[in-house]
């Protein structure tokens, strides 16, 4: 499809997402400053034809696009316009993956130093009303590519001696939560990559911003698969 266009400027609208009629026109008023402009967003949750909660997120440039990168503060695809070369020279969109293929691409983007613009007046529609999403269908499949997506990064990072620290405390908060959504799943998996995580940022420990004062005192006085067992014994 990306192959097939011929516009500067793309923008690939889900079936079940929506612009306001003056999204592309916000987004293009960015376009001399940024490779990339996201808008923002209303996720709306349906039951059958409807609406039955809403949230709106303001899009906002963020002092440190990797951290926000780790946070999972982007907005989905449709909220997004990209120029047509960034998408080529970052190989185009991954087909072999079923989840987070937007984080995938954003990732990519971030990695050839793409710059990210937001747009606060472009406004879209995120629509979550289907089991049957591609978000919503594997669970266990969604939380482990992110998991993945996030580790990649900051291997990255590390490599070229760019993860500082406000950066790996993100990529430490952000995997730690994944990781306890992974938890209930699959036990094995979750213990085995919090291993993986703690090679990587051994000095780490959750934040008082997002993790409560309980489960942070029994995560560090007897660990992860410990803190998340009583976890679940006080749910």
């Amino acid at each position: 499809m990306t192959e097939l266009s011929k516009g500067e400027w793309l923008v690939y609208l889900d079936a079940d997402d929506e612009l306001e009629r003056d999204s592309v026109e916000q987004k293009l008023k960015l376009v001399a400053e940024a490779d990339v402009i996201y808008g923002s967003t209303k996720i709306a949750t349906y039951e059958g034809d409807r609406e039955v909660e809403s949230q709106r997120i303001v899009a906002d440039d963020y002092d440190d696009l990797w951290s926000a990168f780790f946070a999972w503060r982007f907005p989905n695809t449709s909220a997004f316009c990209f120029r047509r070369s960034a998408v080529l020279d970052a190989g185009g969109w991954n087909e072999n993956i079923k989840n987070c293929t937007d984080y995938d691409m954003y990732f990519r983007l971030l990695t050839l130093g793409q710059k990210f613009k937001a747009a606060p007046d472009a406004w879209s529609t995120y629509r979550q009303w289907s089991s049957t999403q591609a978000v919503n269908e594997d669970p266990l499949r969604k939380m482990t590519t992110r998991l993945e997506l996030m580790f990649g990064a900051s291997a990255q990072l590390r490599a070229v001696g760019a993860m500082t620290a406000a950066r790996t405390n993100a990529f430490f908060d952000a995997s730690l939560g994944v990781l306890r959504t992974i938890y209930p799943l699959a036990p094995s998996l979750a213990i085995e990559k919090h291993e993986a995580l703690l090679s990587m940022c051994s000095e780490c420990r959750p934040s008082k911003e997002l993790f409560p004062a309980r489960y942070r005192f029994v995560y560090e006085t007897v660990g992860f698969s410990s803190a998340e067992r009583i976890a679940e014994l006080m749910r």
